[in-house]
């Protein structure tokens, strides 16, 4: 794995910040949304598709928290 060092100033820190906060929001809504959907009787492709997607949203909220967790430990 690539590890990339970023120099932002306290303004962009603070934006970076709040636009990770305001994507896990999102992420986490999808992520209801498609448990949702799950509940229903969907067809086996439908099902699989959605549980792809929820895969996908997981893994991509897992790596926005562990962002803004690096983002304000470099902050402190």
């Amino acid at each position: 794995m690539d590890t990339y060092r970023l120099n932002l100033s306290w303004s962009e820190l603070d934006s970076l910040k709040a636009a990770m906060t305001s994507v896990i929001n999102d992420l986490e809504k999808c992520h209801d949304m498609l448990n949702a959907e799950l509940d229903n009787p969907l067809t086996p492709e439908l099902y699989a598709q959605n549980l792809e997607y929820l895969a996908n949203v997981s893994r991509d909220k897992a790596n926005m928290r562990s962002i803004l967790c690096k983002a304000e430990l470099s902050h402190e």
